[in-house]
């Protein structure tokens, strides 16, 4: 049924039978995409519950008129003074409801049951009508008597403001209880950058606050509601301090009008650019690298329709991760990337220095947590969420907040199964009782949640212990998976949401990303943002890092149009749409020079032989030998004595030994950051440095030259760091 509501002067659309929406909860996949209109309030959230009757309807003569008003939202109007009068009809939009509109009571009635009910008549765009409202809604005035306090208030001075977020819900009143507004039956939405007029704020049931606006639409003016969070209000100023100091910081001039009105809003917030001096075509192409960005959603002009990420001969896009995660195309992850589209109050938490913070305590944390699965207490350890993720940033040195808001990311509202401690099988062993709150080494494939459970185990084995695993509880999944992020990410530089995202840093550029999501800072922005305000935190001094590249374009914004290729030559002339860098060109045959150090680019220095990857075989080693002088023999001969065979890893010490017309030539082969020998890089090699570096034992010989990482002439905390995050897949150690 289509349901009109009368307010300031206008109709408003809705549909019974539809659903609502948590604006706190709100992400860029249901801001952008229109949702089911949410259902129009039964008539018994506004009016009393009666049984149909008949009732006789008084003469109008008996009835002395009277100024009066609604006094409610949302008010089921009648023809007759009952629930069983009908609703009143309009000709181009069918019943509806009147909202808080000035009346003239011409009459009144009770009906069987004693309820008092009062006719009214109101004028709405040139046109009066007359119906029926329930008493209790009508207010009468007495003479002289202005309802200026119910209808209009409006403060002295209207505020402008611009919405700050794309396809935003227009409310018919401060909640999303109210029904969206409608033109001519059309669901209508602000736009991103739309400029509109705040008249007034109102909460709804929940306490947060709801804009009253005043807008322009096709030419006409409206007044409807937005929720605050996505209106951010236009502050002009003349501020030549920190004119001076957007010099100094050599912000380009298209993001200083977005900074200028964050800074006149909140004043002790710094902005710090982060000049990457990376070039924004490079970064474009290589964040677009098939399976580096991924979105989820029904959105098709999202997705990449590039060779690998789409079918042609099938029709159908790639899955990459999950059930519905495919590859965003170039112009989704030149948006995202662009820091100038989230410079506004909701979003510029992207960039949010991640450090521990005093002021979030764990009753901020509380708010966060209300409305997910972890709003209570942990049954294991008997704490309550809120405090376990206090003490997680507490111990690692990073926002309770953002390890509180980067588990509801990555586990929902309500929970999976990473955080259930449930049995599961992998690799035909059963495991139970573990947790992995954040996610940690679930990397994208099928059952990837299981993989963060077999690092939350330590390895299938549970060899490995460090962060407290195994995480059997979800006070050590957090508190150790915090000293993981801590280590892992904001103590090396990626610091703010974005650069775990999108790492434009020197250190591993474009790669060690925490995440695929990529609208994975965007939605978690939104979530800190809310967590500071509900705690009225955002007024404190902030520290927000922002990228700057060089060559960016004008502006970015998110494609609303697709085309699906058909051959895969027309596939392959999409430029535009392709997400991956130019094709490598066709190899070139390699031309030998019959010496393997040299082909093979190893280093030879006094009879030590460095270069050889981590993990090489023998046959590997073998194969590559023989390409530059396939009349050779070679042995190689492990650290303990014995020859090594096939697939045996080659290690510190082994002894390469090579014969063919000239003689035989040994070398002493060194695995930079392999200290025992046996070809990996472990633990084992990890605790070996660290009682050297505390004096409990020296090393010396092969074991001490594999342990010369990175151009070391000593064993250092440098040492002990590059094998350690080697050991947790943050960066390679190399073998020159």
């Amino acid at each position: 049924m289509i349901l009109a509501i009368v307010r300031n002067g206008c109709f408003v659309m809705a549909e019974e039978g539809e659903t609502t929406e948590n604006p706190s909860e709100q992400t860029e996949e249901t801001v952008e995409t229109p949702e089911e209109t949410p259902e129009a309030p039964t008539e018994t959230t506004e009016v009393p519950v009666e049984q149909p009757e008949e009732t006789e309807v008084p003469s109008e003569n008996q009835y002395e008129p009277k100024k009066g008003y609604i006094n409610s939202s949302m008010v089921t109007v009648r023809l007759q003074p009952s629930t069983a009068g009908g609703y009143l009809e309009d000709e181009n939009y069918g019943p509806h409801y009147v909202y808080r509109q000035e009346v003239l009571v011409i009459n009144e009635a009770y009906d069987e049951s004693d309820n008092l009910w009062y006719e009214v008549t109101f004028t709405v765009n040139d046109k009066e009508y007359d119906t029926w409202a329930f008493g209790t809604y009508v207010t009468i005035l007495a003479e002289g008597e202005e309802p200026g306090e119910i209808i209009d208030q409006n403060p002295d001075e209207e505020r402008e403001a611009r919405v700050i977020e794309s396809s935003v819900r227009i409310r018919t009143g401060p909640g999303t209880e109210y029904p969206q507004f409608r033109i001519n039956n059309e669901v209508q939405y602000f736009t991103k950058g739309q400029t509109i007029y705040i008249l007034a704020e109102e909460k709804d049931t929940d306490g947060d606050i709801w804009y009253k606006v005043r807008f322009e639409l096709y030419g006409n003016e409206y007044v409807q509601y937005i929720y605050s969070t996505y209106a951010q209000i236009k502050v002009t100023t003349t501020d030549e301090n920190y004119e001076q100091y957007l010099n100094e910081q050599n912000f380009p001039e298209s993001y200083r009008e977005s900074l200028r009105e964050l800074h006149a809003l909140y004043p002790e917030w710094n902005f710090i650019a982060h000049h990457t001096g990376l070039q924004w075509q490079e970064v474009v192409d290589m964040e677009s690298r098939l399976g580096y960005s991924l979105i989820s959603g029904s959105n098709l002009a999202y997705r990449s329709v590039a060779e690998g990420a789409y079918d042609v001969v099938n029709k159908r896009f790639y899955v990459y991760d999950g059930s519905n995660w495919y590859c965003a195309n170039r112009e989704t992850v030149a948006y995202y990337i662009d820091p100038r589209n989230f410079l506004n109050q909701y979003n510029i938490f992207m960039f949010l220095n991640l450090s521990f913070h005093e002021s979030e305590t764990p009753e901020t944390i509380q708010k966060l947590l209300d409305s997910t699965f972890m709003k209570g207490t942990d049954s294991v350890s008997g704490k309550t969420f809120a405090n376990i993720f206090y003490e997680a940033g507490q111990s690692a040195g990073v926002s309770p907040i953002y390890l509180a808001v980067l588990a509801r990311q990555e586990q929902g509202t309500s929970g999976s199964r990473a955080c259930t401690g449930e049995s599961f099988t992998y690799n035909g062993r059963t495991y139970s009782g573990l947790y992995n709150f954040y996610n940690i080494g679930a990397t994208s494939g099928e059952d990837n949640w299981k993989k963060g459970l077999i690092y939350a185990n330590g390895s299938e084995d549970g060899s490995y212990t460090s962060y407290n695993r195994p995480w059997n509880s979800p006070y050590k999944s957090i508190v150790g998976g915090g000293m993981w992020i801590a280590d892992g990410y904001i103590n090396d530089g990626q610091n703010t949401m974005y650069l775990q995202k999108f790492n434009v840093t020197d250190v591993n550029t474009y790669g060690h990303q925490y995440m695929t999501n990529i609208q994975a800072a965007y939605s978690q922005s939104g979530a800190m943002y809310d967590t500071y305000q509900m705690s009225d935190s955002l007024k404190q001094p902030l520290n927000f890092s922002i990228p700057v590249y060089q060559g960016m374009p004008a502006s970015t914004s998110l494609p609303t149009t697709y085309t699906l290729p058909t051959t895969l030559e027309e596939q392959r002339n999409m430029e535009s749409a392709n997400p991956t860098i130019e094709p490598e060109p066709e190899p070139i045959a390699p031309v030998y020079t019959g010496d393997f150090i040299t082909d093979m680019s190893l280093k030879l220095n006094e009879g030590f032989l460095t270069g050889i990857q981590i993990g090489t075989t023998l046959k590997k080693m073998t194969d590559k030998i023989k390409s530059s002088n396939e009349n050779c023999t070679v042995v190689i001969i492990g650290a303990d004595g014995t020859e090594l065979n096939g697939e045996s890893v080659i290690g510190t010490g082994c002894v390469l030994e090579i014969t063919d017309a000239s003689g035989t030539s040994k070398y002493t082969i060194i695995i930079r950051g392999d200290i025992n020998s046996d070809g990996k890089v472990n633990l084992q090699d990890l605790l070996l440095v660290k009682k050297n570096i505390l004096g409990m034992n020296t090393l010396e010989g092969n074991m001490l030259k594999a342990a010369m990482i990175n151009g070391e002439t000593e064993v250092t905390l440098k040492t002990y760091l590059a094998i350690k995050k080697y050991i947790l897949g943050m960066q390679d150690i190399p073998q020159e």
